[in-house]
């Protein structure tokens, strides 16, 4: 086998659902990695008795969405939708029953409700789960690479009434309704009862010159009103190629593979475990890769 490292993602688009599914079955998972990277390293890794380990209850999910903007002819484009959309004024998130269920802001609460499995339904208890988010949110913050204040692309559900708007996405009415009216006294009030939003005061969003009592918190009041459907999105793969501390990939029957070796998203993050956080895939990718650029001069 040539030496050789792998720092390819499990990430991909229709081509590798199957692949995908194998390694979590979240449905509509959806990857946020380029189209170049579609699971070939697993693949040619397994194809030689590589190893592969799954992250179990992998925290490393996000929500995300595909945009198609309103020039003619543009594909749509995947976002990740925790970076502004889920943490500020004027957003929730809610299920198809239209109820909330974690604190939008923080993506390790999220997650695991992510997961959460309805035995009676013998559906996800969350999923599909949407965006909600109002005219005051459109014009103030970023949906997206959108600039705020630009014009939310046509694609984009909209509709003066939030039953209308429920109906477009198949998603309770009653139940949004009732869980708008709620937020919105949480909003007035500046203290999320249910969830706790906007708790952590590192992760607050805030439009500069709005003075707030909960700067992550604002009511879902001016039309329109609008609504994505969200899906668990892939920040770093739940699975990967096992390697040992010199970033060797391992074969199934647990000995190095000579002149093999795996960093980055490639290889399983055993020494991550489930959670993550913030620049940890980069600090992996440039400590593993001088592990291996060592051992392979020492081989």
């Amino acid at each position: 086998v040539q030496t050789c490292a792998l720092p390819i993602s499990t990430g991909g688009y229709e081509w590798n659902a199957e692949l995908m599914r194998d390694f979590d079955p979240l449905p509509g998972l959806m990857p946020l990695s380029p189209r170049g990277q579609d699971g070939d390293g697993l693949i040619m890794g397994a194809e030689i008795g590589a190893a592969i380990r799954r992250i179990q209850n992998n925290l490393n999910l996000m929500l995300g969405f595909w945009l198609t903007p309103d020039d003619p002819g543009a594909a749509p484009t995947p976002c990740m939708a925790g970076i502004s959309e889920m943490c500020s004024p004027h957003t929730i998130v809610v299920n198809r029953d239209g109820k909330r269920f974690a604190d939008e802001s923080y993506f390790q609460r999220v997650v695991p409700m992510l997961r959460l499995f309805d035995a009676m339904r013998h559906v996800p208890a969350n999923l599909p789960c949407y965006l909600i988010f109002d005219s005051q949110y459109a014009e103030n913050y970023s949906l997206a690479h959108l600039p705020p204040g630009a014009p939310i692309p046509g694609s984009v559900a909209r509709a003066d009434d939030l039953r209308e708007l429920a109906g477009k996405l198949g998603v309770d009415p009653d139940g949004l309704v009732s869980t708008v009216e709620r937020f919105n006294n949480f909003a007035r009030e500046g203290v999320d009862a249910d969830f706790h939003r906007g708790g952590l005061t590192w992760r607050l969003a805030n439009s500069s010159g709005v003075a707030r009592k909960n700067a992550s918190l604002g009511p879902i009041e001016k039309p329109p009103f609008h609504g994505l459907e969200l899906h668990p999105s892939l920040g770093t793969s739940s699975a990967g190629l096992l390697t040992d501390e010199h970033a060797c990939v391992i074969h199934q029957r647990r000995r190095p593979i000579p002149g093999l070796y795996a960093i980055g998203v490639a290889s399983a993050r055993t020494e991550l475990g489930a959670g993550y956080q913030a620049g940890l895939n980069i600090a992996s990718g440039l400590v593993f890769g001088l592990r291996a650029a060592e051992h392979m001069l020492r081989a």
